[in-house]
């Protein structure tokens, strides 16, 4: 009866001492656990403070590119706006122009290249002008004009020699580009002198 006793007893040192080293290793592992759960938060929230000034900063170039853009921008459309506003406003000066107007602003431009269809039988086309004919002989006496024909817009005279080796023109188009050219800043600056400097 006291070998049956001593054995339970025995039995139970080595029950209890079993589970006093499981508990021990428990908590070892517990332990373990809590230290590697700190570092990976500690790594975590380093990881996440990172990226929130990474995203900062980013948002910050964005906002700057964006701010510095925008007005870059509007001034472009702004120009775009004027340079339309100043474009319609030339079209319309030089097709509002009387006959006498008009023929005096290509009297003199005929006139400079006149030496260049001497002697040479021409076509003419016209649009937008009365009395073209008397205009081009003021010009160019004795020349020989083969057809004289009314054309469509812009207003303005097409000269071409019959063989076809000399051409000229000078309609609203090529007045429109010779003040843009030469006068842009003048005629732009008294059409819209708040863009002055």
């Amino acid at each position: 009866m006291e070998e049956i006793r001593t054995s339970e007893k025995l039995e139970q040192e080595i029950l209890e001492d079993a589970r006093r080293k499981a508990e021990r290793i428990l908590k070892g592992a517990e332990k373990s656990i809590g230290e590697i759960e700190a570092e990976w938060k500690k790594k975590e929230d380093a990881f996440l403070a990172d990226m929130e000034k990474e995203l900062e900063e980013r948002k910050k170039r964005i906002q700057q590119e964006i701010s510095s853009s925008i007005p870059l921008e509007m001034k472009r459309m702004e120009l775009r706006i004027l340079n339309e506003k100043f474009e319609t406003f030339l079209q319309k000066f030089f097709e509002e122009l009387t006959d006498e107007e008009f023929t005096s602003l290509i009297r003199s431009r005929l006139a400079q290249v006149g030496s260049f269809f001497q002697g040479k039988p021409l076509f003419l086309m016209y649009n937008g002008l009365s009395q073209v004919e008397s205009l081009v002989r003021s010009i160019l006496p004795g020349i020989s004009i083969v057809s004289i024909k009314k054309g469509g817009p812009p207003r303005g005279v097409r000269i071409q020699s019959e063989d076809g080796t000399v051409q000229y023109r000078i309609t609203v188009t090529e007045l429109m580009e010779e003040v843009i050219q030469r006068y842009r800043r003048e005629v732009f600056e008294a059409l819209f002198p708040a863009m002055k400097g």
